[in-house]
Order: C-alpha cells, then sequence, then structure tokens
C-alpha cells in the first residue's frame, strides 16, 4: 500500500515539474497554454523520465529520484532564465559545455549573478528536498546481486547520455527528428516558443557535435577548379606592414537603432572615419561569446554556414593547429602576437591562440601595473603594451588584441576615472537607471574610439607602413536599454548583430563607406595592406563577390562559368576543408612561446 502511494506521489511530482517548468521557461509564447498540450508535455517530459529512470536505478529510492529529478529540472530551467535575461537567448545543449569557464572565471560572472541572487539558495533549498527524502523514504530492498546491476545501469545512463540522448543519431534524436520536423537550431527562441524548454534542448543537442567529413575526390576537384580559375596578381608590399587588430569590447553604435540619437562620446570614432574604409560588419552573435567573432577574424570563416558546433569553436573544432591568419603571415616573415587582459584560460585562449599560429600571448599576468579603468584592464593600457611592441621588434608584427575595458554589466557603479557623456535623445525618454547605464556604457565606447587614434597615430609616424582593423565584438546586453529604442528582443533585431568597423592604412588613408560581413574582414585587411591571400581567403573573396551576389552573376557569362550551382554549398566545402588539421594537409606546425 505504501509503494503505491509512494509510486503515485512519484508520479505527481515529476509530472508537476514537466508542467512547471515548461510553462515558466522564458522566451514565454503568447499562449502559454500551447505548451501545456499533451503533445507539448510528452515532447518535454520525455528527457524528464530518462534522469528519472537513471536516479531511480542508482538511489532504489522513488520520491528521492523524483526530487533529485525536480532539482535538475529546476537548475535547468532558472539558468535558462537567467541566460536569457542577460543575452535574451534560451540556453541550448551547446551551453553547457561553458558550464567549466563558469566555475574558472567566478568574478566574471558573479556580477551578473548579483542582481539576480535569490536564484542560489533558491536551488539550495530545492537540493536538500532529495536529501530529506533519502533520510526518511525507505530503500527498496533487493537481491544484492541485482542491486549491483540496477545501480551499474543508473550509472551507464548517466555516462552514456550523449550517446543516448544527445548525439545526431541518438534513439531519443531520432524520436525528437519526427516530432520536431520544423525545429531550426539558429533560432532556439522560436522553439522554446513553440515547443518548451527541454524539447528545445534535446533537439538542439543534435547540432552541437562537429565532424570533418571525409576528403572526397570530388570536393578536391571543385575546389581546385576555382582556385584554379581566379587569376590574381601577387604582389607583396615592401617593407611589410605592421597589422593590428583590435577586437573591442561591446563596442557598438546606437546611432543604428535611433539616427536621433545624439552623444559625444562617438565624436573621436567619427572623426577616424574620414580617413579610412569603414561601416557596419554582421557578427553571429549578441551580447556575449567573444570568441566567436574572434574565430571569424583569425580564420576568415563563415560560422553561420554551420551549426552549433560553432557556438563555441576555441571549445569544439580547435582542437588542433588549422590554418588561419596568424599561421598564413607567419609564412611572410611576421612575428604574431595575441592579447587579452584577462585569464590566459578564458574560453581556453592559451591552447586555440597556440593552435591558431600565435607565437606568443599576452593575458592579464603580463600587465602587472597596468591602469583599470572601471573593474577591468583600461583599453589605453592595451593600446600602450600594442606600442611598446611595435617599437621593440625589427620584424613586422601581426597583433591581435581583444579588449575587456567596456565588459558589462553596467547595472552598478564602475568608478570611472572621468566624467560620463551626455547623450540626446529625441522623441523618448529612458528611466534614470537606465540612462546611467547608457552613459557607463558610452564613456568606455569613447574610450575605445580614442584607443584606435592611439594606436592610428602611431602607425602614421612609424617607418614601417601599417594597417589597423578596430571593430567591436558584438553589441552590449543591454536588453532594458534596447527595449527603449523599440527592440523588442536584441536577437531578432539585425541592426543589434551588426557592430561598426573600421580599416585604416597610413598609404590608403581615405573615407570610405562598405558594410560587409566579419569573416570577410581578414581579406579586406590583407589586399588593403598590399599583402596576398592564402588559397582559402581567395576562393572565398572571390564566391562572395561574384557567386553570392545572384543578379550580377547572372548578368556576367564570364563569372558565371566558374562559379557553382549553389555557391553556398561551395563555400561550406571549402570551409570544412580550411578546418582540417594541420598535419593531415601536411603544413609545418610551429609552437607558441
Amino acid at each position: 500500500m505504501l509503494n503505491n502511494r509512494n509510486n503515485l506521489i512519484t508520479a505527481v511530482i515529476l509530472i508537476s515539474a514537466v508542467i512547471i517548468c515548461t510553462a515558466i521557461a522564458v522566451p514565454v509564447p503568447d499562449s502559454t497554454i500551447a505548451r501545456l498540450t499533451p503533445g507539448a508535455l510528452l515532447i518535454n517530459g520525455l528527457p524528464v523520465l530518462y534522469f528519472f529512470l537513471a536516479f531511480l536505478l542508482i538511489l532504489r529510492r522513488p520520491l528521492s529520484a523524483s526530487f533529485l529529478t525536480v532539482f535538475v529540472c529546476l537548475a535547468i530551467t532558472l539558468g535558462n532564465n537567467f541566460k536569457y535575461s542577460v543575452v535574451s537567448q534560451p540556453v541550448v545543449a551547446s551551453d553547457f559545455i561553458v558550464f567549466g569557464q563558469v566555475l574558472d572565471n567566478p568574478v566574471l560572472f558573479e556580477k551578473y549573478f548579483r542582481e539576480q541572487w535569490y536564484l542560489i539558495p533558491l536551488l539550495l533549498l530545492v537540493m536538500t528536498l532529495p536529501f530529506l527524502a533519502m533520510r526518511f523514504e525507505r530503500l527498496r530492498v533487493v537481491d544484492r546481486r541485482w542491486t549491483l546491476v540496477s545501480v551499474a545501469a543508473g550509472i551507464l545512463l548517466l555516462w552514456q547520455i550523449q550517446t543516448l540522448l544527445l548525439k545526431p543519431h541518438a534513439p531519443l534524436q531520432q524520436i525528437y527528428t519526427a516530432l520536431l520536423p520544423a525545429f531550426d537550431h539558429r533560432d532556439p527562441m522560436a522553439s522554446v516558443e513553440r515547443y518548451g524548454l527541454f524539447a528545445t534542448l534535446i533537439s538542439s543537442a543534435g547540432s552541437s557535435y562537429f565532424e570533418l567529413p571525409s576528403v572526397a575526390a570530388a570536393e578536391e576537384g571543385v575546389i581546385r577548379d576555382f582556385s584554379g580559375s581566379i587569376h590574381t596578381p601577387v604582389l607583396i608590399a615592401e617593407p611589410l606592414p605592421n597589422l593590428v587588430v583590435i577586437q573591442n569590447e561591446a563596442f557598438f553604435d546606437f546611432r543604428t537603432l535611433d539616427a536621433t540619437f545624439q552623444s559625444s562620446a562617438y565624436a573621436p570614432w567619427d572623426r577616424l572615419k574620414h580617413s579610412a574604409l569603414h561601416g557596419m560588419t554582421l557578427v553571429d552573435t549578441y551580447g556575449g561569446a567573444t570568441l566567436r567573432t574572434e574565430f571569424s577574424l583569425l580564420t576568415g570563416i563563415q560560422a553561420s554556414l554551420f551549426g552549433a558546433e560553432m557556438d563555441y569553436p576555441y571549445l569544439t573544432v580547435v582542437n588542433a593547429p588549422i590554418d588561419s591568419i596568424p599561421w598564413h603571415l607567419k609564412q611572410l616573415g611576421y612575428e604574431t602576437t595575441a592579447i587579452h587582459p584577462f585569464h590566459e584560460n578564458f574560453w581556453r585562449r592559451n591552447q586555440a591562440y597556440q593552435r591558431l599560429g600565435f607565437d606568443s600571448f599576452l593575458s592579464i599576468g603580463d600587465f602587472p601595473d597596468a591602469a583599470y579603468d572601471g573593474p577591468y584592464i583600461s583599453d589605453n593600457a592595451v593600446c600602450q603594451k600594442i606600442l611598446g611592441l611595435l617599437r621593440d621588434s625589427d620584424r613586422p608584427r601581426f597583433i591581435f588584441a581583444v579588449t575587456m575595458e567596456n565588459h558589462g554589466p553596467w547595472s552598478f557603479d564602475r568608478s570611472q576615472s572621468g566624467g560620463l557623456p551626455d547623450i540626446d535623445t529625441v522623441g523618448y525618454k529612458l528611466p534614470e537607471q537606465l540612462e546611467l547605464q547608457l552613459r557607463r556604457y558610452l564613456y568606455h565606447a569613447q574610450n575605445a574610439a580614442e584607443m584606435a587614434a592611439c594606436i592610428i597615430d602611431e602607425l602614421a609616424q612609424s617607418e614601417r607602413p601599417g594597417a589597423l582593423l578596430f571593430l567591436g565584438d558584438h553589441a552590449p546586453a543591454m536588453a532594458e536599454v534596447f527595449a527603449a529604442f523599440g527592440v523588442d528582443n536584441p536577437w531578432r533585431e539585425p541592426a543589434l548583430r551588426t557592430v561598426p568597423y573600421l580599416l585604416w592604412h597610413n598609404e590608403a588613408a581615405q573615407a570610405r563607406q562598405v558594410d560587409n560581413i566579419v569573416s570577410a574582414l581578414p581579406a579586406a585587411l590583407l589586399k588593403t595592406a598590399g599583402l596576398p591571400l592564402d588559397d582559402f581567403l581567395r576562393t572565398s573573396d572571390h564566391l562572395r563577390e561574384h557567386c553570392l551576389q545572384d543578379q550580377a552573376a547572372q548578368t556576367q557569362p564570364g563569372d558565371r562559368a566558374v562559379c557553382p550551382e549553389s555557391p553556398a554549398d561551395a563555400l561550406l566545402t571549402l570551409t570544412k576543408r580550411r578546418l582540417y588539421p594541420m598535419q593531415i594537409t601536411g603544413k609545418i606546425q610551429q609552437g607558441m612561446h
């Protein structure tokens, strides 16, 4: 009788957990009831049932296993809602590989937890439930041999969760492929709204695994034909120019959202545009995940061609040396240096930069006496470090710097060394607290523009030619501020996936506005500096300039003759070959010191 009652309670707990977590997960659709249909509860309940079965086999206590399952469900749901509050995106399967980064860098993430501190005690409270249940719930006694088999089976279910649930051809993936035919891994928000959080998590896992295809002879022939059809004269500038690439944290122009918006913070940036190629460039992220922009800048790879495996490329695809801009420049005689004034293990940059061809990597330990502006090392300190490197070497340098000064959040006092810039909004009024956040952000954005001016001044005075590519990595995670500009969800606003860029060269300093995509900027930098492109950049640049312009390709028979029937497919094939480890392609590997 007791067992029947416990079983009934267990069933009620599990069904309630699925209903509650599915209902409260954000983003919430217009009609939450749509999520609570029998079909929706089924597809969201299957992974919950999987975890319950694993815990039950291990604990052999139904109530305890159900409460432990509730803890897991609630932790995932609250984690999803927390992520959405910061970067306006729900949790997807690829996010789970980032958990170690959170534990290794608590100082960075704790600033975001300050405003939602109550989540931790709430989870701790729920975590006590399975332990209390285990104390009072009687263990179901079975033969000792069956006990060992049961525990081993439960552990196996948890150990093999990738094989059974998450990999593309896992049994549960097959079920979800049939049940969610319209799932789009590039739009997880729509999926959460339509299907629910847990169903989206399982479905998104199928696109989180990256495997290189076999090198088919046909694919090799296609790329060889493309490369052979492009006749570009190779002219190498002499002397080789210094190249500086600055990926500035959260650098964004609010005027792209509202042309009437005015702030003195943008005055330095506007002055720089008078003598440089400039415009807006499309990036594949918003509010965070800086490494996505980095990866495209350093390889020329268009991340949007892939699935979730490119969400965190340093953790998934850069597992061996692969072709990149630094490797190409090293072959031309460059000394390559990466700079990031934060902990070297964040996003595994200490490993990724070496595999991408950098000779050296300067992290926070190389800025012992650097000035801070706000909670992070200042952009000016990074500029001074770059100037020192440029002056201390007779060899041409390629310097790639990712800054930290303007990293969010901006909801607390950042103790700026200078005054906050004024803003002028026409037609609407920001609440006082949001206006303060925006002004804090713009203060650092002004410092970023002054950093660009600092480097340009140095390159202009140097005897060696030089070029600077400066851009933001993504728009800032300021959902409430953007809401005041009429943006309901930043991820669904194309303007918030575009950031300003500037390409300056001391021998071609003329103003020109060209909008671009971030993966095309490496080719633009090398061409502006008078340097040859490697085979990948040369071919992909050709495909972008000619084949991806459908109308132009149709009116130019000569171009159509060397373009594939499907340019996007050819670009994807080309890009996959770019990702083959260098030892497979027979290229020499060199270490980073």
